[in-house]
């Protein structure tokens, strides 16, 4: 299968297709990008420096220096001595301007082309033609911004108080690839979806962070793809071991959704978990970093993982607590040890909570309402898948089939595989 064209060519082409629409501030931010990965390439100098003549509000001696590098790497291509001509006239040197073209014809131009050249206004073009595209780095009105964090690059930090359970983003992924681990294909099928994106867009994925060394886009890929492929404003979401916000994908609109896991307050960073459930919530912090050097080419920095002393063992203890308790959930005889199984999950939530990390208590609640149906106390059973319920749709949202999956069982526990098989005991334990 072929490579793909080299990431400096695909983004020239689409600074060509931006410079086509006029919207030249986008154009010359990306033949910037494309002169840092492929220095040695005037052309892409060359394109940058026209395109910046385009700009009314442009600093005109960084067209006429680009031109100047550009003339310096090929000598032979004396036709772009005018364009360099245009650029002089602009800065008022006509003597400088005068120069250029008069070599430019003495190197085999011709004179006509000169001659227009002299008598034109390098900038009329640009008075109704020009655009002054931004690239927005968030929705701001949707109670975040995206801005700069002290350790961690871009961050995503609340404008609003949320609360457990509201929505915070919902976004489309900007393109989605089936998994694979092979170079051969991840590559071409990277810069397939790369090409087809607006020159918009990719200036805004250029913005994203890259962990690995390599091809340029499948580092960036690699690094800000979730689940249901690559968000460009949801990348902006930095991890926590004790994240406040949860994402998942909600299948029915194609999109990505982040909910708030706890009350946040205005200014707070917004933080989800790029590990899930038990990988996170059930792991020591040396668990925690192998995983994410491995999956994500970093090493965390989260409160969490900022413990120190006897406050990361009680840390590290109350994770592996955890993991061990839920492991045991379905270990445990029902028949024989029911209580135990009730009593685990509550402990299990609980330290989940005395850690501050506050989603996944349906990992626990789960099994306890359903060991309570298999022994028909019906009470405890609707408590517990309420419980489930609730957790559900704080995390996904109630539209979530997450949700309207547990609301089945919510509204009628016997529902529960195996609901009724023993009576006679009660298990009254609650959170």
């Amino acid at each position: 299968m072929a490579m793909g064209s080299p990431p400096a060519e695909i983004i020239k082409r689409q600074a060509n297709k931006a410079f086509e629409a006029s919207d030249f501030q986008v154009a010359t931010s990306l033949y910037s990008h494309a002169m840092r990965l492929d220095a040695a390439n005037p052309l892409y100098v060359l394109n940058r420096a026209m395109s910046n003549l385009k700009l009314t509000k442009c600093d005109i001696s960084r067209p006429a220096n680009d031109i100047s590098i550009y003339l310096g790497t090929t000598p032979k291509r004396s036709k772009r001595l005018f364009r360099r001509a245009r650029a002089r006239k602009a800065l008022g040197d006509e003597t400088g301007a005068r120069k250029d073209l008069e070599t430019y014809v003495a190197r085999g131009g011709q004179q006509k082309v000169a001659d227009a050249e002299a008598l034109s206004d390098p900038l009329a073009t640009t008075k109704s033609n020009a655009t002054t595209t931004l690239v927005p780095a968030a929705d701001t009105s949707a109670g975040y911004e995206v801005k700069d964090t002290a350790l961690m690059g871009k961050g995503a930090f609340a404008t609003r108080v949320f609360h457990r359970g509201d929505l915070i983003l919902t976004e489309k992924p900007l393109f989605a690839l089936p998994e694979s681990n092979d170079l051969r294909e991840i590559i071409p099928a990277v810069s397939a979806a790369v090409e087809r994106l607006s020159p918009t867009d990719l200036l805004q994925l250029l913005s994203l962070h890259a962990s690995y060394g390599g091809n340029l886009f499948v580092d960036i890929y690699r690094t800000n793809t979730m689940p249901c492929g690559l968000c460009l404003v949801a990348s902006r979401f930095n991890h926590s071991c004790l994240p406040n916000a949860r994402y998942s994908f909600h299948a029915p609109s194609k999109c990505l959704r982040i909910f708030a896991l706890t009350d946040v307050a205005r200014g707070e960073e917004l933080c989800v978990s790029y590990l899930s459930s038990r990988n996170v919530y059930g792991s020591t912090r040396a668990q925690r970093q192998r995983r994410f050097l491995a999956s994500f080419n970093f090493s965390c920095g989260c409160p969490a993982c900022s413990l120190t002393g006897a406050d990361l063992e009680a840390s590290d203890a109350r994770r592996r607590e955890a993991a061990v308790l839920w492991d045991g959930l379905t270990k445990h005889d029902p028949r024989l040890h029911g209580g135990r199984v009730v009593r685990d999950a509550v402990r299990g939530i609980r330290l989940l909570r005395e850690e501050g990390y506050m989603a996944d208590a349906d990992d626990f609640a789960l099994d306890a309402a359903a060991l309570c149906a298999l022994h028909s106390d019906w009470e405890s059973a609707k408590y517990w898948a309420k419980f489930n319920y609730d957790t559900k749709c704080a995390e996904f949202g109630k539209d979530h089939e997450h949700a309207r999956e547990a609301k089945v069982y919510c509204d009628d526990p016997r529902r529960y595989a195996q609901s009724g098989m023993y009576s006679g005991q009660k298990f009254p334990a609650r959170v």
